[in-house]
């Protein structure tokens, strides 16, 4: 069950929901993750980052997207060279694969997908059925 992991209610309207518990901020690399963004029209959007600072990344983004969001996936910590390139070629096999680009890493998929893949060094079959 997904729950509230303590990121509060920032803006009094969205919240940031996780599966597990979002890591410490990191002095040793950066972490991809992959969030679907609940925006009120419906349409549902995932987002692929990075960061150091999962806590301070997810108040950004409840700011600057309005909407509630669910993190569905964190990797471990890479290079920030491996970060950028995961990021990289997961927005060009979303592209490819012919779903919508929003400007930040975000894509407007069908709301009945339930699952997307990011290869890092392995391939991660992430849920994203929220």
């Amino acid at each position: 069950d997904v729950e509230s992991r303590g990121l509060g209610d920032v803006y009094k309207r969205q919240k940031c929901y996780a599966e597990k518990e979002l890591p410490e901020k990191s002095k040793r690399g950066e972490y991809n993750y992959l969030l679907v963004i609940h925006y009120k029209n419906g349409k549902k959007t995932i987002k692929i980052g990075t960061t150091n600072n999962m806590a301070r990344r997810m108040y950004e983004h409840l700011g600057a997207y309005r909407a509630n969001i669910t993190v569905c996936w964190i990797s471990p910590y890479f290079s920030k060279y491996t970060t950028l390139r995961v990021e990289d070629n997961f927005k060009d096999k979303m592209i490819k694969e012919g779903y919508r680009w929003i400007m930040n890493d975000r894509f407007e998929v069908p709301a009945n997908m339930k699952t997307v893949k990011v290869k890092v060094r392995k391939e991660y079959e992430i849920d994203i059925s929220y």
